[in-house]
This record gives structure tokens, C-alpha cells and sequence, in this order.
């Protein structure tokens, strides 16, 4: 059996990858666990020997895994297929059908069972997991979004922000948002659908579950009829489309910048046109080809009606901008924008609701039943109206809203900036489905699989990928404060005194966390590197800094000042690196440099203009050991030794910050607007990253993989091929 507390730890692949401590497996009906290193525990599951929990095992580890296989899993031989512990994983996926779980082939000569319940609802274990919410059809975990092998794990179930939402039902939910997103809601967890573009998408309609519509920037038109995501076309004009209605029959209607309309007819065919009114287009609602209303922005009007041969100014005296449109039929149309202002069609305008004078949210979605059952989305804040009085439902610190659609009376799903998704109930307390830190995430160190930690802008916050109960979610690790942001971090789980040990940069003082407790160091230039070298914890700082203390002593009684070359004695170091020989520095200004940790003899001017911002490498005692430092404007420059470092064009301009090797073959960087490069042996490749964040550190461990992290608490991971 395969079940996951959260899937992001690591994906379920044909081929064979180590497997993470947080995949268990059913035990065998002998009590005993198929893959190498687990042990059979008092609740009948398999977990990887060096969980906590105690071991099990004998008849009580049987009877608990014979009634919930069902009789269904055999060992066939695994232990000696498996070939030296947990390295493989399924090559297949389970049985489909309503919510089927079954087995799969581990590929190493023996079934392993998806869970079951009673082999019949396909329920998973513990709270957050669902059968098929990650990347394999049939097995449990928590909806995860990948996206050319990068996948999300903070925020989950992505981060990208959402910028409309539409419902056919209370069980199908689409949301869209920037690069190409497409979340779709089940009516049990929200999970990304593949998308066939990258450019934001800003609208979606449609007229039931097979028909669906989707619109955005430079005037992309995607479709989706019941299986998949598929570009429509684009608009030859070219402009942003924001809104988009769907009628019957194919009929579609689409506008955006410049009041500019897109039409589709029933025999497919698209024609452009303006409503003449408007200089934008925020909001459409169809009723049908012949009444069709659009808002937005005008000169002399905020609103036009279509009578299907020509678009007319609807009377909007003292509105200002309208964003959204909401109603079920041209008798109870409603509008809403700057200022809430909510506004009911009579007489062939725009009046204000009085009765929702209170409302002053910018609103910029309506979402409800009827005109009596509507939720106000604003950028900050949720209001709801009840046809008698409009109140304040809720917000969301640090984050806005951007879209809604309606669930059931008094229901609705509210989508917004970095991923938000939220489950809106009349009269009960805002429900967020989506989860994870949105805080800026400056730096990233991975000990193992199972120790990542990442250094927040959140004042003297670090944050730990968790796998002690919900592998893949990340939380503030505790024991850790400080006075100001951290920029880096290094670790270690093999100290002296045992444990989890933690060193950070910041802006004004080093941290040190060991299991005793956390202190801090003395005042210091802002450190933006540290790494251990030669017995020593190290750290680059501003202004030529180079400081260092014996590991395991102090901050506050043994740090130590060493110093730079002469040349850049007044530089910024802004990353460091040991390849168990040297330690190799790479400051701002664009030298690279490496000593014994004491000394710097080794300088290397890379006479590059823009700044550079991270260094890593192999161990020198590898076949062909290397050294990769990057920067902005896609400084790259690679080689052995630091006298044979060369600039390495990999055709890019991008902003990069991080830098991580696996080995000679094998390394990643990643930097501004989500940018992520992979280097084979031979070429940098560019890869696609799900996000747009600027992603601003990276780290790895070789046999499992790269975590990226970044603006908005942006945290991506790429399992090791």
C-alpha cells in the first residue's frame, strides 16, 4: 500500500527514484515490509526505520495490513528485487474508475496496494489527503501543481494568483489566473489542470462542465470541452482580454483594453469590434446574442448593451468604474466596483442599491444565487449582501481577492493574489483551503530529504519543510527569532551535541540554532552567505566582510575577522561555497575568489558589469570537479579551478541568484521572474517553472532533488532524474 501524508515530497514516476521517509506502506500479512530500511508499525504500515513511532510488526502488524489490503498484497520476492533499500517506486498507476484504488507493479518484482476503504470509496487516511490529488491517478496525497517537473510545495495547492472563478456546479469549479493557470475544483480539493499557455489568464465562463472558456493577456482564447485545456486562438488585435461570457451553441463574447470586443458566432467564426462606449472592459453578462451587457471604464458611461447588431450606452450617473456584473436575467442585473457602489439596471440605467450604502469595498467580483444571496469580493475584504443590508464578511491579511463564483445558497469559493483560495459560507467564519507562508523566502539549505530550511524575510523567521505530519507543507520552524530579515542559511544534523544545527545571515546579526537553544551574534554588516569550511561556520557580509567561528562555539564570545584581497576589500560577498579542499566566495561586484578559509590568495576578476549573486560546485576530489558562479543579465561563468573560469553564454539575459550542483553533469539556477536553467554536462537548457516569482535561492541533496524558493513564499521542488 502507497499512501502520502502530502505528496510534494516526491512524485510517483515510471522508473525507480529513492523514495522519502514520508511514503508508507501497507505492512505484509507476515508482518514484515517489503522495501529494505522500513519496519512494520503497531497501526500496520511500513515506515522507513528511522521514523519515530516504534516498531511493530508480528500478528498485529498482519491482522491491521490483511484487512485493510483486503487480502490483495503479496511481497513476491521484493526485498532482494529492491537491490539496497527504498530506490524504487511504482512504474505503474492503479485501477481507474469512480475513485478506484487497487495496486501497482513497484517495478522491483512485487505489488504494492493504493489505499482503500473497504475497497469501495477510495478514502485516504489523515487529514488533507485525497485519492488522486496528486500526480498519480490512484493514490493518496495532497493536491499538488507541476508543471515540467517543477512542482509547488508552499504555497499549496499552487501560488501563482487567481484572477476569476466560475462554477457549473458546487462539485466543478474552474479558476485561472497568471501563467496560463487553471485550478479545478472536484467538490473535494483543488488540483491544476495542464495548460496550453503561459501568458495571464483573466476571465472564465461557460455553459456547463464539457464547455468552458478561458481569456487573457494579448488575447488569448483557451477552451476547455470536458477532457482538456486547449488554445482556441489568439486575437489578432493582440490587446488583453478581461472579461468573457458564454452562451449556448458556441456563441461566445469577449472583451478588454480599449473597449475592444472579441466575438465568436455559433459557426465558430471571430470577429472583432469596440462597444464604442467603453475604453475597457472589466465585466460581460450574456442572457443571449441579443442581450449582452458589458462594464467597465468609459468617458461618458461605465456600462453598453449589445442588441446583437449594435452596442448602446446604458445611463450610469455618479458611478465611477465598474468591475463586475452579476444577475441571472436584464431584470435583476446588478454592477459593483470602485467604492462597492452596487448598482441595479432600471429604466435603462445604473441605480444604487441604498439598501447597500454601507458597502465600501472596492469590489471586483459578485458571486451569490440571486440578487438577495451575494458575496462582494473587493481586493481586501468580503462583503455579503442579503437584499436587505450589505456587511462585512471577511479578509485576508496580505492577501486580496480577485475572484468568485457561487457554490449553493449562501456559498461561494473566492479565489486572489498568491495562490488564495478560500470557501466563503454565509453566517460561519471564512474557510481557506489554500495553505503556506506567503513570505518572502531569501535563501535555502537542504541537510537531507527530510531537513530543507529556508531563511524568511519574516523577522528572524525560518520555515521547514515538514515531514513529521504533512510531508511537502512547509511551517516557521521553532526555537528560531531574530531582529530583522535573514537572507541565508546553512546546516547540519551531524554536530557534536546531536541534532538539528542552524546557522543564518541577516541584515544586522548572525544566528545560530543548536538543540540547546538559538542565539544571535554581534552587529554585523548584512551577511548574505554562510557555509561551514575546514572546522569553521563562515559568513560573507558587506563592505569586504569575511567573519568565521569554530563550529560549535558561540556567536556571542568566538567570531573571528578575516580578510579579502585587497582588491575587494570594500566588496560585497555574496555567496560561499566549500568543496571540502577550498572555500570559494563570490562577491557582488564580480570576483571570484577562494583561500583555506584563512587566506584568499586565489582572485579572479570576471569583468562582468552586472551583479553577481551565488556560487556552487562539485567536491574536488570527483572526476571532473566544478565550480559555477551566477548573476544578473545571465552571468554564468563555469570551470575547474578558478584561473580556468570562463563566461558560459547560455542565451539568456535573465536576472539569476542561485546556483546549485549536483555533480559535473547535473545543476541548476534559477533567478528573476521565475527564470530556472539546467546544465547537462554539456549546454545550459531553459526549464519551465510554474511561476513568475522572482525565485531568489536553491538547494539540493543529489539522489532526491532541487527545492527552489522565492518571492510570496514561493517554494518549488524537481525530483532528481
Amino acid at each position: 500500500m502507497v499512501t502520502r501524508r502530502l505528496a510534494a515530497a516526491a512524485l510517483i514516476f515510471a522508473g525507480c527514484i529513492q523514495l522519502p521517509d514520508d511514503v508508507t506502506y501497507l505492512c505484509e500479512t507476515d508482518g514484515s515490509c517489503a522495501q529494505l530500511g522500513y519496519t512494520c508499525h503497531p497501526d500496520g504500515r511500513c515506515r522507513a526505520s528511522s521514523n519515530a513511532g516504534g516498531s511493530g510488526g508480528g500478528s498485529a502488524g498482519g491482522a491491521t495490513a490483511g484487512g485493510l489490503a483486503g487480502g490483495g498484497d503479496t511481497a513476491g520476492g521484493g526485498n532482494s528485487a529492491a537491490g539496497g533499500g527504498n530506490t524504487c517506486v511504482p512504474t505503474g498507476v492503479c485501477p481507474t474508475g469512480a475513485l478506484a484504488c487497487g495496486t501497482v507493479d513497484s517495478g522491483c518484482g512485487y505489488e504494492l496496494g493504493c489505499w482503500r476503504d473497504g475497497g469501495l470509496t477510495g478514502s485516504c487516511p489523515g487529514a488533507g489527503a485525497f485519492c488522486g490529488a496528486g500526480v498519480s491517478p490512484n493514490l493518496c496525497s495532497a493536491p499538488i501543481s507541476c508543471v515540467d517537473g517543477w512542482c509547488w510545495e508552499n504555497p499549496l495547492p499552487q501560488g501563482n494568483t487567481l484572477n476569476a472563478a466560475w462554477a457549473s456546479s458546487e462539485r466543478d469549479v474552474w479558476a485561472v489566473g497568471n501563467v496560463g493557470t487553471l485550478l479545478h475544483y472536484n467538490g473535494q480539493y483543488w488540483k491544476t489542470a495542464p495548460t496550453p499557455t503561459r501568458l495571464d489568464l483573466f476571465a472564465v465562463h461557460g455553459t456547463g462542465a464539457s464547455d468552458v472558456w478561458a481569456v487573457g493577456e494579448r488575447g488569448v482564447v483557451l477552451r476547455y470541452d470536458g477532457q482538456r485545456w486547449a488554445l482556441d486562438h489568439v486575437s489578432d488585435a493582440g490587446l488583453d482580454l478581461r472579461a468573457v461570457a458564454a452562451l449556448p451553441a458556441g456563441v461566445v463574447i469577449s472583451g478588454g483594453a480599449q473597449g475592444y470586443v472579441h466575438q465568436r458566432a455559433a459557426s465558430g467564426a471571430w470577429s472583432n469590434g469596440t462597444t464604442g462606449v467603453l475604453t475597457e472592459v472589466r465585466a460581460l453578462r450574456a442572457f443571449s446574442p441579443t442581450d449582452v451587457y458589458a462594464a467597465g471604464t468609459g468617458n461618458l458611461s461605465q456600462a453598453a448593451r449589445w442588441n446583437g447588431s449594435a452596442w448602446s450606452a446604458i445611463d450610469t450617473p455618479g458611478l465611477g468604474p465598474i468591475n463586475a456584473l452579476f444577475g441571472s436575467s436584464s431584470s435583476d442585473l446588478l454592477s459593483a466596483g470602485n467604492g462597492c457602489q452596487l448598482a441595479a439596471l432600471m429604466g435603462g440605467g445604473l441605480v444604487p442599491v441604498a439598501a447597500a450604502a454601507g458597502c465600501n469595498v472596492s469590489a471586483v467580483a459578485l458571486a451569490g444565487t440571486r440578487t438577495g444571496d451575494l458575496f462582494i469580493a473587493g481586493e481586501d475584504t468580503v462583503w455579503y449582501f442579503d437584499g436587505g443590508s450589505a456587511q462585512s464578511y471577511a479578509t485576508a491579511p496580505g492577501q486580496k481577492f480577485f475572484g468568485a463564483a457561487a457554490l449553493d445558497s449562501g456559498v461561494a469559493a473566492l479565489v486572489g493574489s498568491r495562490g488564495l483560495v478560500a470557501r466563503a459560507t454565509a453566517g460561519e467564519t471564512l474557510s481557506r483551503t489554500s495553505t503556506g507562508a506567503a513570505v518572502d523566502l531569501n535563501g535555502v539549505y537542504a541537510i537531507d530529504r527530510n531537513n530543507v530550511f529556508a531563511a524568511s524575510s519574516n523577522p528572524g523567521g525560518v520555515f521547514v519543510r515538514s515531514t513529521s505530519s504533512q510531508a511537502g507543507r512547509w511551517a516557521p520552524f521553532s526555537g528560531m527569532a531574530g531582529p530583522s530579515s535573514l537572507n541565508a542559511i546553512w546546516g547540519t544534523t551531524d554536530g557534536g551535541s546531536g541534532g538539528v544545527q542552524l546557522y543564518t545571515g541577516s541584515n544586522s546579526v548572525p544566528g545560530q540554532y543548536r538543540p540547546a537553544g538559538f542565539t544571535i551574534g554581534p552587529d554585523l554588516p548584512p551577511q548574505y552567505a554562510v557555509t561551514r569550511h575546514a572546522g569553521f561556520i563562515h559568513f560573507g557580509t558587506a563592505d569586504g566582510g569575511h567573519f568565521r567561528i569554530a563550529e560549535g562555539a558561540l556567536l556571542t564570545s568566538g567570531l573571528q575577522q578575516r580578510f579579502l584581497p585587497n582588491s575587494t576589500q570594500r566588496d560585497t560577498v555574496r555567496g560561499l561555497f566549500s568543496n571540502g579542499d577550498r572555500l570559494w566566495g563570490i562577491t557582488e561586484q564580480g570576483a571570484l575568489i577562494d583561500g583555506d578559509g584563512e587566506i584568499w590568495p586565489g582572485i579572479k576578476p570576471l569583468v562582468w558589469p552586472w551583479p553577481m549573486r551565488a556560487v556552487h560546485g562539485t567536491p574536488f576530489d570527483v572526476a571532473e570537479p566544478l565550480v559555477v558562479a551566477v548573476g544578473h543579465d545571465g552571468g554564468i561563468f563555469m570551470g575547474g579551478l578558478v584561473g580556468a573560469v570562463r563566461f558560459v553564454d547560455a542565451g539568456t539575459r535573465d536576472h539569476l541568484n542561485g546556483v546549485y550542483v549536483a555533480d559535473s553533469a547535473r545543476g541548476y539556477a534559477v533567478g528573476a521572474g521565475g527564470a530556472a536553467w539546467r546544465w547537462n554536462g554539456a549546454a545550459w537548457s531553459s526549464l519551465t517553472a510554474p511561476t513568475r516569482e522572482e525565485l531568489l535561492g536553491i538547494s539540493g541533496v543529489p539522489d532526491a532533488g532541487v527545492w527552489a524558493v522565492g518571492r510570496a513564499g514561493t517554494v518549488l521542488f524537481r525530483p532528481a532524474p
